[in-house]
């Protein structure tokens, strides 16, 4: 071959070379950097994998949380309930114990403030709904305790009806016992056996309640 001939070609090969080997390099550039893209979404992956799972863990703790809220709160809606509940009846207690008191002050009034029965009608009423002549229990008691129970149990009702006891002979025999009442200007024998009653003598008008309210 003419060596003038083979110099081109030889120079074109070069040529040809040098291109080829510049695509090349190109393209191992390219896969590096496609590697390099590769690994690092795949870190990206592992990145987001991690954040998943631990979006999972604070999901789980969160329905955690809200199930023990849950149970929180039916446990104070139940105390709740129980507390109303006891409300209530302490509530109840405060106004039967205020009802019952109320009583009590009526009675101590009655007690505190006794006053003779106004008339014979009150008296004859009043001896009528008592039972101390007709209790079993009472019938063999001596006349001298039977007119001290009558007196206590009309000082209860709010009324004075004294015991009395009288020596009409003064042989220091007790002649007569029972109660007095003192009714406008008339006093009353009464007798606490069977509740009799008779006029006994007059007097001057004293008032209802021999000792007024201060």
């Amino acid at each position: 071959m003419n060596k003038w001939i083979a110099i081109p070609i030889i120079g074109i090969m070069a040529v040809g070379f040098t291109i080829t080997g510049v695509f090349y390099l190109q393209d191992t550039n390219k896969l590096d950097d496609a590697q390099n893209t590769i690994t690092n979404l795949q870190g990206d992956v592992s990145d987001l994998k991690g954040d998943l799972a631990a979006a999972e863990r604070n999901l789980t703790a969160s329905e955690v949380t809200s199930l023990t809220l849950q149970e929180e709160l039916l446990d104070s809606t139940t105390r709740v309930t129980t507390l109303e509940t006891e409300l209530d009846e302490g509530n109840s207690a405060i106004q039967t114990q205020l009802s019952l008191n109320l009583a009590l002050s009526g009675e101590l009034e009655k007690v505190q403030n006794p006053r003779h029965f106004e008339t014979l009608d009150e008296l004859e009423a009043w001896l009528a709904q008592d039972d101390t002549d007709t209790k079993v229990r009472w019938q063999s008691l001596p006349p001298e305790q039977k007119v001290f129970i009558l007196q206590v149990r009309a000082l209860r009702d709010g009324y004075l009806l004294p015991a009395w006891f009288e020596d009409f002979d003064f042989d220091n025999i007790i002649d007569f016992v029972g109660n007095l009442a003192y009714i406008g200007d008339e006093i009353y024998y009464v007798w606490p056996f069977d509740d009799s009653v008779a006029e006994f003598a007059f007097v001057p008008p004293i008032p209802s309640h021999p000792l007024p309210s201060e």
